[in-house]
């Protein structure tokens, strides 16, 4: 079956599943973002992101990195954070997300939890498309928004929307359309675009809730793969 396309891409030698959100395979899961969203991995935050606090020029540490990148906390609010907040952040969010128990993760310093966690969303599907149902697409004839077409593009974070409430909780979806067609879209991902649904093989499904919309996931885990 299409979702169980076997063909992954590695990142750091590793293998990836086709979408790969705080180091789990993220097929039938849903994941608590801030405003500033989930974002997709780049090897440019390996350097500094834009906004980095001047003291730490060089490699960011990676605790910062992975609450960014996680979209756990905005940018203004990460360069007056403490460690202490910012690890009990990503802890939670590793927990919730079945990464480890969270007595393991408690167990770890702040760099290696940083590591675990500090790379996003990572797209392990050559080709592979990332739209969401939105209603404010929906509104346009029943169209999608684009989030990711093979290049890092804007984040997981459920907006534009019309209001709060339309922004709470959002269905993803990872499309293989194949690294050509795929590119057709770039433009589209990155202007945050409503476009007619992509046709292709849906590869996996997840949820993303944004907190700073009083949106949240359910306590039970979000499972499709009990309607596949």
């Amino acid at each position: 079956r299409a979702h169980r396309h076997a063909q992954h891409s590695s990142f750091l030698g590793f293998a990836l599943a086709p979408i790969d959100i705080r180091g789990k395979n993220a097929k039938g899961k849903c994941f608590d973002v801030g405003k500033g969203g989930m974002l997709f991995y780049d090897p440019k935050w390996d350097l500094i992101p834009p906004g980095y606090p001047t003291p730490w020029i060089g490699k960011p540490p990676p605790l910062w990195k992975a609450a960014y990148l996680n979209g756990l906390r905005k940018m203004e609010n990460l360069t007056v954070m403490g460690w202490g907040e910012m690890k009990d952040a990503i802890t939670v969010a590793l927990a919730k997300n079945d990464v480890k128990p969270k007595a393991d993760l408690d167990k770890m310093n702040m760099f290696s939890l940083g590591n675990l966690a500090g790379f996003g969303a990572r797209v392990g599907l050559p080709g592979g498309l990332v739209w969401e149902e939105s209603p404010r697409c929906a509104a346009l004839g029943n169209k999608v928004r684009i989030v990711y077409a093979g290049t890092p593009a804007g984040p997981m974070n459920n907006e534009p929307e019309d209001s709060v409430e339309d922004a709470k909780l959002h269905t993803y979806h990872l499309t293989n359309l194949g690294p050509t067609k795929v590119a057709q879209y770039s433009s589209a991902a990155i202007k945050r675009e409503c476009v007619d649904r992509p046709t292709g093989p849906d590869i996996a499904t997840w949820q993303i809730a944004n907190r700073d919309m009083a949106g949240r996931c359910d306590n039970d885990p979000w499972k499709l793969e009990r309607e596949s």
